[in-house]
């Protein structure tokens, strides 16, 4: 082994000596197998600190952008809905810009629901400026769907917004 002799005169050095007792050379020492396991846990543990401490700051930025809610709110327009958020997003694109037919083609080949105003749904979810609503139809069945959040009002203001009718008749 190369701990056992001295690096320039190949004379036998002990274990424990720091310089060679013919030539006085310095004896070098290789770190032990252990020393580099060591160095590799501790460099792999320092690696996946990092790791988790960047996947956190994302999840929470993430998680910053959508907000959970549990709120009823009443559709203020007619409106569509989407189980997809970015084919609804395609479809109000397509209507801004003027593009009502290809935006019409595209609300009858996807699953976009149309939903008149003054429904009530139940808003869950938003994220930026879609809301992940609940609907329910006419026989009762419900469906989830996303929609413009600009299309969603408090219940309450629109209650109060309409006239009252009088007691009198």
């Amino acid at each position: 082994m190369n701990s056992d002799r001295c690096g320039k005169c190949q004379a036998p050095v002990s274990e424990s000596a720091r310089f060679c007792l013919r030539c006085g050379a310095r004896v070098e020492r290789h770190p032990k197998k252990s020393f580099k396991v060591l160095s590799f846990v501790l460099f792999a543990l320092i690696g996946a600190l990092l790791a988790s401490g960047f996947l956190i700051r994302a999840t929470r930025a993430r998680r910053a952008t959508m907000t959970t809610l549990n709120r009823e709110a009443r559709v203020v327009a007619d409106s569509y809905c989407s189980e997809s958020s970015t084919q609804i997003v395609d479809l109000y694109a397509l209507m801004a810009q003027g593009d009502r037919d290809t935006a019409a083609t595209l609300a009858l080949r996807s699953n976009a629901l149309a939903i008149s105003a003054g429904t009530v749904v139940h808003e869950y979810q938003r994220a930026g400026r879609l809301s992940h609503v609940r609907t329910v139809s006419s026989d009762s069945e419900s469906k989830t769907c996303w929609m413009p959040s600009t299309m969603l009002g408090d219940p309450t203001e629109r209650r109060e917004a309409q006239p009252k009718a009088s007691a009198s008749h």
